[in-house]
This record gives C-alpha cells, sequence and structure tokens, in this order.
C-alpha cells in the first residue's frame, strides 16, 4: 500500500512538472499558440471558431498551468485527474 501511493505522488508530480513546463513554454509565446490553433481550426473546418485563436491559446496555457499546479500541490484531486485526461488527448 505505501509502494502504491509512493508510485502515484511520484506519477503525480513528473505529470505535474510536465504541465507546468508545457504551460510556461506556451505563456510566453501565446501568437506562436495561437497560429498552431488556427491551422487545426481551418484543418478541421472549424472557422467559425476563427478569430478565437488568441483567447484560446491563453486559456490552453492557463489550464496548463493550473492544473500542473494542482498536481503539484495535491488540490482537487479527483477533478484535477478528470482534466489531466482532457488535456492529454489534447
Amino acid at each position: 500500500m505505501k509502494l502504491r501511493k509512493l508510485l502515484t505522488t511520484i506519477l503525480a508530480w513528473t505529470l505535474g512538472l510536465t504541465f507546468v513546463f508545457s504551460g510556461f513554454l506556451k505563456a510566453v509565446d501565446p501568437y506562436g499558440g495561437a497560429l498552431k490553433i488556427n491551422e487545426y481550426l481551418t484543418e478541421f473546418g472549424l472557422t467559425v471558431l476563427v478569430g478565437f485563436e488568441m483567447p484560446l491559446s491563453i486559456a490552453l496555457c492557463a489550464t496548463e498551468l493550473i492544473v500542473g499546479l494542482f498536481l503539484l500541490f495535491g488540490i482537487l484531486r479527483k477533478q484535477n485527474s478528470r482534466t489531466n485526461f482532457c488535456l492529454s488527448i489534447n
């Protein structure tokens, strides 16, 4: 039981650091993220959302930072695991 808890903690910290690092890199260059989001939107035919690239880019990096910090500090573990799953699909 102790090994399982230790492994879970190590994995949560690793994933949390990954999300914080990724969110920080996206926060450094939100314009580049907006360009990528624009490419994805046009590729998938979601032209209705074109024009919202910058807010989506900022929301993505903020979400990654928040989820990563929540993982590191163990805040809202159940809700955070669902959000991690949704972000991991990306």
